[in-house]
């Protein structure tokens, strides 16, 4: 039988990155913790993760809303 391991929260950030916190909306933070990276609601106080490789390191978290589309 196999064992898998699930998250629940992750607390803390990864130094080292640049732009390390982003809002995707009023609500809504984006951060690198680990080899993952946690969408956390500031309102509703959940927590999603996005997932990264073992082999990969987050160096950048860029957020494309706030930049200019012309």
């Amino acid at each position: 039988m196999a064992v898998v391991a699930q998250s629940s929260y992750i607390f803390g950030l990864r130094k080292g990155v640049t732009n390390n916190l982003c809002f995707l909306d009023d609500q809504t933070v984006v951060f690198p913790a680990g080899n993952n990276c946690v969408r956390y609601n500031i309102d509703q106080k959940w927590q999603k993760f996005i997932p990264g490789e073992a082999l990969i390191t987050i160096q950048l978290v860029v957020d494309y809303s706030s930049s200019s589309t012309t």
